[in-house]
């Protein structure tokens, strides 16, 4: 894992955790902000555009929550939040509102590197992926390599794990894709949940893409196996 010339915001709101992520990457090469407050964050996000923030969720002023979806406004840049949330149904939130990734307090230096890396690996793997990947059947168009997503005519943000779900499922059209093979090729890593995260973040997609979300046509599910792209084209 090579650091060197990564830039990485920290915002927590406790001083010593801050110090203590600070520490672990600036001692591979890494460039760290730190900020303990919602506001002075996007303060230094605006300033410096990281390459990865590194949030907490429980802070005083603005939480994490609110942090990331003004971030989302503006930005698909990596967010991995690291925190401690016991509540499900926050988490989910989290994954909706476009977190990339979660580590939960307390955790070892090998794990919270290990997770950070994985989401600059599912960023690149969309760049390195295949170019020709291309759908369009007049209401979903698809071209991975200009990175965009339209939806009757007029574009999609996603977030970018979101893309690289996408890319993946639609580079696989018509065949069924295992929960594992989803998580090897988009997160990279085996975590705790991991077949939850990808019911959220599939449930996030139908939300951009599908006509009725609820009845979906595009992204269809193997009960009990994975998901499948199911092309509308007419042929």
């Amino acid at each position: 894992m090579d650091w060197q010339s990564k830039s990485i915001l920290v915002i927590d709101d406790e001083r010593n955790m801050c110090e203590l992520i600070a520490s672990i990457f600036s001692k591979h090469g890494a460039e760290v902000h730190c900020s303990q407050t919602g506001e002075e964050g996007l303060r230094l996000f605006y300033n410096h555009r990281p390459d990865l923030i590194l949030l907490d969720y429980r802070m005083p002023d603005m939480n994490g929550l609110e942090v990331l979806r003004v971030i989302r406004q503006m930005s698909d840049l990596p967010v991995m939040m690291v925190t401690v949330v016991e509540d499900h149904d926050t988490m989910v939130r989290l994954f909706q509102t476009g977190a990339d990734e979660y580590l939960s307090k307390p955790f070892n230096t090998e794990e919270l590197l290990a997770r950070a890396w994985a989401v600059f690996r599912r960023t690149k793997a969309v760049s390195q992926m295949e170019k020709t990947v291309l759908y369009d059947d007049d209401y979903l168009y698809f071209d991975l390599g200009a990175r965009l997503v339209k939806v009757e005519g007029k574009p999609v943000k996603l977030t970018a794990t979101e893309f690289s779900l996408l890319s993946y499922l639609v580079s696989r059209a018509g065949y069924s894709c295992a929960f594992e093979q989803i998580i090897t090729n988009v997160w990279g890593h085996n975590f705790h949940n991991s077949v939850d995260n990808v019911h959220v973040f599939v449930w996030q997609l139908r939300q951009k893409i599908e006509l009725d979300p609820k009845q979906p046509i595009y992204i269809i599910s193997e009960r009990g196996v994975g998901y499948r792209f199911v092309s509308q084209k007419q042929t």
